[in-house]
């Protein structure tokens, strides 16, 4: 994953989980994107719609996400380099403000390329506090609001 400047407001689709009381926003760019060279990126950007600051768990030097594939009409994770979101001080994200992030899906040693077609969606690890030393802690916002609509891949 590679952290993307882009402050914008994405692709949006409506996602049957998304209903009037949602209070935050996840867009892709695209509703369907073509693996090219068997890799596809995807670009996510959370937005803040609530009046408090939010803070995105941290992977490396981007935004903790998980990336979840639709199996037999229910969401199951498929990213295997989940980052458990504890790795360093979260992103942090004003009311109103936006936070892209570069998602690659690509095939590795566990991942079978013919597994990267189907049907997916991408889940920011949203807190609402910080602990002492500064990190996002506590149970994750409803993932209701911090989820992509589902978008499709396709050879």
């Amino acid at each position: 994953m590679l952290l993307t400047a882009l402050i914008a407001a994405g692709y949006r689709v409506t996602s049957p989980t998304k209903t009037a009381s949602v209070t935050d926003d996840v867009t892709t760019d695209r509703a369907e994107y073509q693996l090219r060279n068997g890799m596809v990126d995807v670009l996510v950007t959370y937005r803040n719609e609530a009046d408090s600051v939010r803070y995105l768990g941290l992977c490396g030097y981007s935004a903790s996400t998980l990336l979840e594939r639709l199996e037999g009409g229910s969401w199951t994770p498929f990213e295997l380099w989940f980052c458990p979101a504890v790795l360093g001080p979260p992103v942090i994200v004003g009311p109103g403000e936006s936070h892209s992030v570069k998602v690659t899906l690509l095939p590795g040693p566990l991942v079978d390329a013919a597994k990267l077609i189907g049907t997916f969606r991408i889940r920011f690890m949203v807190y609402s506090k910080v602990d002492g030393r500064g990190y996002a802690t506590g149970t994750p916002v409803d993932a209701a609001q911090s989820t992509s609509p589902a978008f499709s891949v396709r050879e």
